[in-house]
């Protein structure tokens, strides 16, 4: 009996030319990932509502690139080798954006608020290309979404105190996958996918870490969860502890070093 932990695919691109890679999500598990566009929807919802709807349903894609133009004049100077060296490295976006009716229009037609608002929040973006993606293929959140999505080295999170946690585990420098998508189930017809706050693996032990909050594991679901925990040491994980949120927030540091004792111990 064994978990399955899906990888994930890159958020950066190598160039622009690179595959594009759309992770298929779970209906109703997993929400837009990316902070840019969340924010972005924020700023342009006051202008165009339709815009920042899309926005939401959208994949921003952003990668490094040596600017041709200037490899071509650099190219005059020096050898094609030592061109490509000395030449100015800029950055580069994609928008990926739902095959939906009407979605396109709205963002080629929005003279330019898209590109601006992007531009200030990434100064840096150069240029910028609109792609269409497959229908069902982007994970959406929902406007009127409690949980918002949070970003932090390239990782998302649904809430700050997540965030913190995932900081204090960086600092203890032990492996871990946030919001990772678990299959799970030690029979056919218990078979689920879930998507634990945090796998965590220190010293050859996996443990579960789980956030508890107002609004992403409400308290009228305590049941629900001691159940979903249970399934975990199914598995053979027999470290699954909850935290508030709040604890998290404020002392994620004893939060982490509280739950690594345990594993060692326990795990």
């Amino acid at each position: 009996m064994c978990l399955y932990v899906p990888k994930l695919g890159p958020r950066l691109c190598d160039a622009p030319d690179s595959t594009l890679t759309i992770r298929r999500v779970q209906p109703g598990t997993t929400y837009t990932r990316d902070a840019v566009l969340l924010d972005a929807a924020e700023i342009i919802a006051r202008d165009g509502a339709a815009v920042a709807a899309v926005l939401r349903e959208s994949r921003l894609e952003t990668w490094q690139e040596t600017d041709p133009h200037d490899e071509q004049w650099c190219a005059l100077l020096f050898d094609q080798t030592l061109a490509s060296g000395f030449a100015r490295v800029r950055c580069c976006g994609r928008l990926v954006i739902p095959a939906e009716p009407g979605a396109w229009e709205i963002i080629n037609e929005d003279q330019g608020l898209t590109w601006d608002v992007l531009h200030q929040l990434l100064p840096e973006l150069e240029t910028l290309d609109v792609v269409e993606a497959d229908v069902g293929e982007l994970a959406a959140q929902r406007p009127d979404s409690p949980v918002r999505a949070c970003g932090w080295r390239d990782l998302w999170f649904r809430s700050k105190a997540e965030v913190r946690i995932a900081e204090a585990l960086d600092r203890a420098n032990v492996a871990f996958a946030p919001n990772a998508s678990v299959r799970r189930g030690v029979t056919q017809d218990h078979r689920e996918t879930v998507e634990p706050d945090f796998l965590v693996v220190s010293a050859g032990k996996v443990g579960v870490i789980e956030v508890d909050g107002p609004t992403w594991h409400p308290s009228e679901h305590a049941d629900e969860h001691h159940a979903r925990d249970r399934r975990f040491r199914e598995h053979g994980i027999a470290v699954v502890e909850r935290y508030s949120a709040d604890r998290c927030a404020a002392m994620p540091d004893d939060v982490v070093a509280g739950f690594l004792r345990l594993l060692a111990q326990n795990g």
